[in-house]
């Protein structure tokens, strides 16, 4: 069934123009020395660890390609192209190093690959008449994805820390109580459960609502307002933008039309533009089955994600947990019987060392690169052992992995991890 291009024009704008400013707000605040290029060590996601930062000047460069393409996408001429090298060179830069990991990063790679598969349309493209159709299906893709990240941050969010705790929402809106006007607010009592609740109803509603033709102006009002407030009292970067601009594509063509003063030509509505690409509908109908499948499969790991870090990663876990940790290392030669305690401040950034603290997978990478530099200076065998002490949503600090397994000896995979300890204290 065909369907008016022009939501798929706005979502195409929208998304294009957001991420041109994120890619150039990432150069000017100088991020790329810091996170990429400085560090000497790298934490690499499962299959990726070949993605080396270049240098700092090609990184600047790749930002600037960034920057630039998502801007042409948004203007439209040779979209799909342009669209390609975006997806290339933001997602280049997002594999670096998986201590950088955040939700909207992902949300952008995801998308941009869904969109590469789609017959996206002509629509909005200056100096050019909106091609006559597309199909329905298309726009479909785009709601389920945008409708997916919505839904899922709100089943993460149907657990006890949240819910009855209301952790760790009782740590961050405390600290936010002396902002001016909204402070004393904050400071009420019963504000977390307030906060805790409504979050996640909102996001458990949002994509429905944005459905319905009668609730949609009031849907979309009320999530600016969700989204500028997160934007205001947390610090989560651009994502608020990225989803204000995501959930444009919930509004119907004609509304569209309406607003813009944009009217196809008598019957271009009913005839398609163009036959879509046989494999189009497939591609995109198994990327999304992968978006639906990622959020659910920390049901196959025993114990609280929230602690183990295990099926946390791509399911949309949007502001569930605040967690503080440290960790040390003990290296031992077995030959010589010697054993260094290595603190990983000096090889790492301060946001590296924080996010390795509480996460399994970099734990074991830091291992790794233990094991490395001591055999470069000669040591032939060393294990490597990690000392860890981790609080989630308030609880009191306990050790995350077993302090006597060798993790060097320790196979990576995907499965569920032995060394990692899978209960943590309950919330005081």
């Amino acid at each position: 069934m065909p369907t008016d291009p022009v939501v798929l024009g706005v979502f195409r704008v929208g998304f294009g123009v957001v991420m041109a400013a994120s890619a150039v707000r990432f150069l000017l605040l100088g991020w790329a020395g810091p996170l990429y290029a400085d560090p000497p060590v790298h934490f690499s996601y499962p299959g990726f660890g070949w993605v080396r930062p270049l240098p700092l000047w090609a990184l600047n460069a790749a930002l600037l390609v960034t920057a630039g393409s998502a801007l042409a996408f948004a203007w439209g001429r040779a979209a799909r192209g342009w669209l390609a090298v975006f997806v290339v060179a933001f997602t280049y830069v997002e594999l670096i190093d998986a201590a950088t990991y955040l939700n909207h990063y992902y949300f952008v790679s995801a998308v941009g690959v869904l969109m590469l598969a789609l017959p996206m349309g002509a629509a909005l493209v200056p100096g050019r008449a909106d091609r006559a159709s597309v199909p329905a299906w298309t726009v479909g893709a785009l709601r389920l994805q945008v409708g997916l990240v919505y839904v899922f941050a709100g089943v993460a969010k149907l657990n006890a820390d949240w819910l009855i705790a209301a952790m760790p929402l009782r740590i961050w809106l405390p600290a936010r109580g002396g902002l001016p006007v909204v402070g004393p607010i904050l400071d009420l009592e019963w504000m977390p459960w307030a906060f805790a609740w409504g979050g996640a109803l909102f996001d458990l509603m949002a994509p429905f609502l944005l459905s319905v033709r009668r609730w949609r102006p009031w849907a979309y009002a009320a999530a600016v307002a969700f989204h500028a407030a997160t934007y205001a009292l947390f610090n989560i970067g651009v994502f608020p933008f990225v989803m204000v601009a995501a959930a444009l594509v919930f509004f119907e063509a004609d509304e569209w039309r309406a607003l813009l003063g944009r009217s196809p030509r008598l019957g271009e509505a009913a005839r398609p533009a163009a036959r879509p690409a046989r494999w189009a509908a497939g591609v995109a109908g198994a990327l999304l089955l992968v978006q639906l499948a990622l959020p659910l499969r920390h049901w196959l790991y025993p114990g609280d994600r929230l602690w183990t870090e295990e099926g946390f990663r791509f399911a949309w876990h949007v502001m569930v947990a605040e967690k503080t940790g440290t960790a040390e290392f003990l290296v031992t030669d077995p030959a010589s019987g010697r054993t260094w305690t290595v603190a990983p401040s000096a090889d790492l950034t301060p946001l590296q060392e924080k996010q390795m603290a509480f996460q399994p997978d970099l734990l074991w990478q830091y291992a790794q690169y233990l094991e490395r530099r001591f055999q470069a200076a000669g040591y032939a065998d060393v294990e490597v052992r990690a000392e860890t002490y981790v609080s989630v949503n308030g609880r009191p600090g306990a050790p995350l992995v077993d302090p006597a397994v060798d993790l060097t000896a320790a196979p990576r995979g995907l499965g569920p991890k032995p060394w990692v300890l899978r209960d943590p204290p309950p919330i005081p």
